[in-house]
């Protein structure tokens, strides 16, 4: 037997919708097709709410693990169980909502004037900028413990930079190079 619905899926700027395309095993097991694993990021309320209401309706053959093996996707016991403490009964209780999860350490003022002006300034002057080098003036100007790893997501998601490894010219590649274009 197959079931198919269309997911609203909640990013942080909009909607869209994706196929959910669910099918039960023989042996009743709920399996995502890898369409709809590899289009969502979170969960429908929907595959939520199906997956709690199993639960629900015999909680003494099922166990959070046992449910949490029997879907595709990598789900672990401890997400299962988060779910149905958040869970009252109704879909809606289960939709991700906006402005959950962890708050920035650094909001986006911080990030054009602390990372995005000394990277700007380091590519006009034709030198690399590297995060480590940067990493203790942003921590200086801003009182934050902000770590390596977050430092480059700001860089990569708000800036758009891109991560280049670079070679050092040798000097006789330099002397060329200047030879070539400005003694003409």
């Amino acid at each position: 037997m197959c079931l198919f619905w269309t997911a609203r899926l909640l990013n942080d700027d909009d909607c869209c919708s994706a196929l959910c395309h669910l099918h039960y095993s023989s042996s009743s097991h709920l399996t995502l097709s890898s369409l709809a694993t590899a289009i969502m990021k979170h969960f429908c309320a929907e595959l939520k709410q199906h997956i709690l209401t199993q639960y629900a309706s015999q909680p003494s053959s099922h166990s959070f693990s046992s449910l949490a093996a029997t879907i595709e996707g990598g789900i672990s016991p401890s997400t299962v169980r988060n779910w149905y403490h958040q869970w009252d009964g109704t879909q809606q209780s289960l939709v991700h909502k906006k402005g959950a999860g962890r708050p920035r350490l650094l909001n986006k003022a911080q990030v054009n004037s602390y990372i995005r002006t000394p990277i700007r300034n380091k590519n006009r002057s034709h030198h690399a900028a590297s995060y480590t080098q940067l990493l203790p003036s942003v921590q200086q100007k801003t009182g934050v413990d902000v770590s390596l790893r977050s430092l480059r997501r700001y860089g990569k998601r708000d800036l758009h930079v891109k991560m280049i490894h670079t070679k050092k010219r040798t000097a006789d590649e330099s002397k060329l190079l200047y030879a070539s274009c400005c003694c003409v």
